[in-house]
């Protein structure tokens, strides 16, 4: 018999998705492959603490402290311990991003700066 758990929870509305994030200490993004989660994003604007896997595309905004190598054994603890103790707080580097808005001025910004 397995130790882990889960509850299954309905599709919650986009609208109401920050405030239910609120109710968590901690969000773990353990991709192996991902472009890019929105997930990120929610967790960002509901002010909540993230670790996020190295193979996602989100990582980059990410300060390095909070990413992980899910493939490392150890790694997401090592992280996790550190958000939960208070030592590291989820922050996005040399950015201002906190929500959609913030995403796209930045994201146009980027694109528009090669040009």
């Amino acid at each position: 018999k397995s130790k882990f758990s889960f509850n299954y929870k309905d599709p919650i509305p986009k609208n109401d998705v920050t405030d239910y994030l609120k109710n968590f200490d901690l969000m773990i993004v353990p991709s192996i492959e991902d472009g890019f989660s929105i997930t990120c994003l929610d967790a960002l604007e509901a002010n909540i603490n993230i670790a996020v896997s190295k193979y996602n595309g989100g990582s980059e905004i990410f300060d390095q402290n909070i990413v992980f190598d899910p493939l490392i054994k150890g790694d997401l603890n090592r992280v996790i311990k550190n958000l939960l103790s208070g030592k590291v707080k989820c922050l996005v580097k040399k950015s201002k991003i906190k929500n959609w808005d913030d995403y796209y001025d930045e994201l146009k910004r980027k694109i528009l700066s090669k040009f």
